[in-house]
Formats: structure tokens, C-alpha cells, sequence
């Protein structure tokens, strides 16, 4: 087979036999997702293995490092809540009740001391929510003005942590961007020099070659995901493949699909230098969330 279809059927063979010894990439059985309980009271941010009912998602990421490292952008340019104590609408803190050690240096809200009320940990919510579904703004601003503090303070260690952060939760969304818009084609055909492949909901179902007539692949593709869900670990390496593909030769391919052809994607934000003036002033608000 093409080098596409080759890499495909190799894809597929490492999610279902988990070779123990895989020098490829990442065990599929060690991804996770972070997840935003939106459902509860008072929403924190957690790692799952699997994708639940309810809530936000981002993944799946391909280690629980990984995941945490998304989290811990998040938590540090939003104040939500740390603790993973169960907090049901009735809660109410007890008289006295102290703050948790993040909430005392002002990185986090603490509805378990009471010092929050709900809309404004709401509005916590909200903005997690929609960094989670690829709003940069708040994020990106936040940890720069915290990467800079950190810089001026020669703190360079702390500072590189934080871009490291910052970095792994960009890499998480520019994944999803990929896979999504795979999704939103929906049945592709596409044509590159004599090869030409069939995609259905982000998967391979057919490749040939001019002259020859196709052939079922020699391992089945996975079930077909919608537009809307999240892609399964044992399917997300499949798709990342044919996005990145997609994305690295949009100007070269013939396309005909029943969807949304948006490749190549507009390019993905970056971290820029820290000596480079901020196109707005900084609030000093959002300073106070990231001290």
C-alpha cells in the first residue's frame, strides 16, 4: 500500500494488539481526557479515563502528564476550585471554615470556605468552558503576564513550567482543531498524484491506485464517531494521521466531500517572546488571578 495507508493499517494493529514494547508512540490504553463536571455546583477540573455522560472534555491526551499539564494551565489562568471535595447545591461552609493554601496566594476561588458566591464562580466556569472549546484569549494573556512576572523575578525555572503548560493545552486544542474538522468533511474522496483514498467520519475505508481496483483494508476501520463527539483513544491516532495529512498537502489535493473541506486551518496561536509588548494593557484583575 501508499505510505498513508500504510501508516493507517499500523495505526490500527498498535490500538487493537497494544504491543508492550510499542516504540511508535503512546499506549492507546493510557490516554485520558480532562474533564469539567459543568453538571455540579461548584465544577473542578479533573483526569478520566474515559469520557463521562456529562460535562466537558478535552482529549484524549496521550498521557496523564500530559493531562495534567493542560489542567494545570487551565487552573492557573482561571480560579477554579482545586480541592475534589463532593460539594452538592445544599453546601453550605461551616462558620469557620479557613481557605485552602490556593485561594489564600489568590490562584483559586474556595466555595468551601464561602468566599465566592455562585455567579461569580459561575463566570469561573463559563471562561474554562470555552477555553476547553478553543478560546485562546484569557488563557494565552494569563500565563504570558505570569511567565513575564516570573521572568522579572529570576525565576526561570518557574517560568519555563508555565510555558510548558501553556504549551501542552495549545498542542491539546490545535489535536482537537484537527479532528474536528476531519469530522465536519464528512465522506471525503481525495486525490494526490495516482492514489486516491476514501474518508468516512475520520477514518480510511478505501484507498487504490491508478490501475488498480481497491481492496478492503486487511484490518476494519472503528466505529464511526458524529460530529460532536468525542473520538474514542482507540481512533484518535487514525484521524490525527489523515488530518495532519490533509493539513500538510490541502494545496495539493483534489477533494470531494459531502461536507465542510476547511484545510489547511488557520494557523494555530504560538507563545510569542516575552519582550514583546502586549497588543492591550493588562487588567489588573486578571494580575490578581495569577499572582
Amino acid at each position: 500500500p501508499d505510505p498513508l495507508t500504510a501508516e493507517i493499517i499500523e495505526q490500527r494493529l498498535i490500538a487493537r494488539l497494544l504491543p508492550r514494547y510499542n516504540r511508535k508512540g503512546t499506549r492507546v490504553d493510557k490516554y485520558c481526557y480532562v474533564r469539567l463536571d459543568t453538571e455540579s455546583a461548584w465544577p473542578r477540573l479533573s483526569i478520566v479515563k474515559r469520557p463521562a455522560a456529562s460535562g466537558e472534555h478535552l482529549g484524549p491526551l496521550t498521557s496523564r502528564r500530559t493531562a495534567q499539564q493542560v489542567v494545570e494551565a487551565l487552573q492557573t489562568a482561571i480560579p477554579l476550585r482545586r480541592c475534589s471535595a463532593r460539594l452538592g447545591r445544599s453546601f453550605r461552609p461551616a462558620a469557620d471554615a479557613v481557605e485552602c493554601s490556593a485561594a489564600q496566594l489568590g490562584v483559586a476561588h474556595c466555595p468551601c470556605a464561602g468566599t465566592v458566591d455562585a455567579g461569580e464562580y459561575r463566570a469561573a466556569v463559563e471562561l474554562a468552558r470555552a477555553a476547553m472549546n478553543g478560546e485562546h484569549g484569557v488563557v494565552i494573556d494569563r500565563l504570558r503576564d505570569r511567565m513575564i512576572a516570573q521572568a522579572a523575578q529570576h525565576r526561570f525555572e518557574e517560568a519555563s513550567l508555565t510555558r510548558d503548560r501553556l504549551s501542552a493545552w495549545l498542542a491539546a486544542l490545535r489535536r482537537r482543531q484537527l479532528v474536528d474538522a476531519l469530522l465536519r468533511a464528512e465522506r471525503v474522496e481525495i486525490r494526490h498524484g495516482d492514489s486516491t483514498w476514501l474518508i468516512e467520519h475520520a477514518r480510511l475505508i478505501d484507498a487504490s491506485r491508478s490501475g488498480e481496483v481497491g481492496r478492503d483494508l486487511p484490518v476494519p476501520p472503528p466505529e464511526a464517531v458524529r460530529i460532536g463527539q468525542l473520538v474514542p483513544a482507540a481512533q484518535v491516532d487514525e484521524s490525527l494521521c489523515l488530518a495532519r495529512f490533509c493539513e500538510a498537502r490541502a494545496d495539493r489535493l483534489d477533494v470531494t466531500c459531502t461536507g465542510r473541506w476547511e484545510f489547511p486551518l488557520p494557523p494555530a496561536p504560538t507563545i510569542s517572546r516575552l519582550d514583546e509588548p502586549r497588543p492591550d494593557p493588562i487588567d489588573p484583575q486578571d494580575l490578581a488571578v495569577t499572582a
